[in-house]
């Protein structure tokens, strides 16, 4: 049997470890260019003044938890603003391989993407399982890799950072970090959409509208639908299967009661009711003689991508459902130094079922249903003083997963009709971590960090809570 996880995007038309680095860092004008340059599209004219020239030094990221141009950042960093995003079309998380070098996507079977930065990254699918590449929404950490479906919605730019974050971005950070950075609210109203349409008629409807509440509030609120129709069809019957539907929303409330004082509060979530994926028969193996007769007779899938089979009957549409509340405070404690807290709680709940055997008989059809609850707290102090600069905090968070696999095998030679492994984890992580930079010269700057994690958990697991045989084996 074969899963071509490709088809996915042909429907579409348009860790507990303490780490010290010390590094030197030359901020030379001619690097950084060159590190935008690779997500940027080379100009087909020069600019026609000094300004647009220097536009690329213009950059302001976050990426070391501190606003600073991109060129005195001394790590490799892709950033795309929102215009360069649109303009490539990159409307979800997996539109980023247009826009970062060595970034990879990959989606599995039940749900799960998969990120890897130049190679590296952990291919699970469990719901649980903390991803090489981290994924953070405006500095709030998305702890798994299923949270990160409505992350690209209205952003002003995305950043990447590649290679080991784990000073400033956790002990999961192995392979680097994204950072997307939400198109924030503004002083004044405004208001946009867009609509395409394309290929099985998939049209994505998406707008924001923003402005102010009153002299001291502000909020913005973005909205994307996507739908599309069935895109596989049956090759023994006349059925099709692959519908999407994938509902975003985020809602931003910026608070400035006084000069040193700012809140924002983040109230974001979606719902994917779409098909899962169903799977192309190849060849069928069995010891048993009559499930092998039986699946020997079945014909194999045609060459073409869309064709595929089925269990009629069953409901193969996903279930899955998150929101997550968050809130920044950003207090000024004297001309040089910032404090900041930023505190969340998200949830998930998965819940899908997904043709495994690629045939219309009960050969093997898996599910898997899950959920988990986080709650995160980080709070630092940034400051500076002469050649100095620094950020020094801590944070803990709190994963609770119950993360389930059911196996259906009514026609086959497993000793079983259907099994359910169960795993229930809970898990504690305390940290504090650190970063400072030491300006030797206008373009030499010392940086060093440390960050101490500890990871307290607890889990159980039933590999196989339950088995029945009604059926000749």
């Amino acid at each position: 049997m074969k899963r071509n996880h490709g088809l996915l995007s042909s429907q579409r038309a348009t860790v507990s470890a303490r780490v010290l680095a010390v590094g030197l860092l030359a901020s030379l004008p001619g690097v950084a260019v060159a590190q935008e340059t690779e997500a940027s599209p080379a100009p087909e004219a020069a600019p026609a003044d000094a300004a647009e020239q220097s536009g690329l030094q213009d950059i302001v990221v976050t990426a070391q938890k501190r606003s600073e141009n991109i060129n005195k950042v001394g790590i490799s960093i892709t950033a795309v603003g929102s215009e360069d995003l649109a303009a490539r079309g990159v409307s979800d998380v997996s539109d980023l391989v247009k826009v970062v070098p060595g970034f990879n996507y990959t989606p599995s079977a039940y749900g799960t993407p998969v990120y890897t930065l130049r190679g590296i990254g952990f291919y699970e699918t469990s719901l649980g399982a903390a991803p090489a590449v981290s994924i953070y929404v405006d500095e709030v950490p998305l702890p798994f890799s299923a949270m990160a479906t409505g992350a690209a919605l209205d952003l002003e730019r995305v950043e990447v950072l590649k290679g080991p974050q784990g000073t400033l971005f956790g002990g999961n950070s192995t392979g680097g970090a994204i950072n997307y950075i939400a198109a924030k609210p503004t002083p004044d109203f405004r208001a946009g959409a867009d609509v395409t349409y394309g290929r099985f008629d998939r049209a994505e409807i998406k707008g924001y509208v923003s402005g102010p509440l009153s002299d001291t509030l502000e909020a913005r609120l973005a909205v994307q639908y996507t739908h599309s129709g069935d895109w596989q069809r049956s090759y023994t019957r006349d059925d099709s299967l692959g519908e999407g539907n994938v509902l975003i929303g985020r809602l931003l409330l910026k608070w400035e009661p006084s000069d040193r004082l700012t809140v924002n509060l983040n109230v974001n979530g979606w719902r994917d009711k779409s098909d899962t994926q169903a799977a192309q028969l190849v060849a069928a193996v069995s010891p048993n003689a009559a499930v092998r007769a039986l699946l020997d007779n079945y014909p194999d899938a045609p060459a073409s991508n869309r064709a595929a089979d089925w269990d009629p009957g069953k409901n193969f549409e996903r279930d899955n459902g998150y929101w997550q509340a968050s809130a920044r405070i950003d207090y000024e404690l004297g001309t040089d130094l910032d404090l900041t807290s930023i505190t969340a709680f998200q949830k998930i709940n998965r819940k899908s079922l997904v043709e495994a055997d690629g045939t219309a008989i009960e050969t093997l059809a898996v599910a898997a249903p899950g959920r988990s609850k986080d709650f995160s707290q980080e709070l630092r102090l940034a400051g500076e003083s002469g050649p100095i600069r620094f950020v020094l905090g801590g944070n803990y968070a709190y994963d609770f997963i119950d993360d389930s696999l059911i196996t259906s095998a009514m026609t086959s030679s497993f000793p079983f009709d259907v099994a359910r492994a169960v795993s229930i984890q809970k898990v504690n992580t305390y940290a504090v971590f650190g970063n400072i930079d030491f300006k030797v010269t206008d373009t030499v700057t010392l940086q060093g960090g440390c960050d101490t994690p500890i990871s307290v958990a607890a889990s159980r697991a039933a590999p196989m809570t339950r088995a029945r045989a009604t059926s000749p084996r």
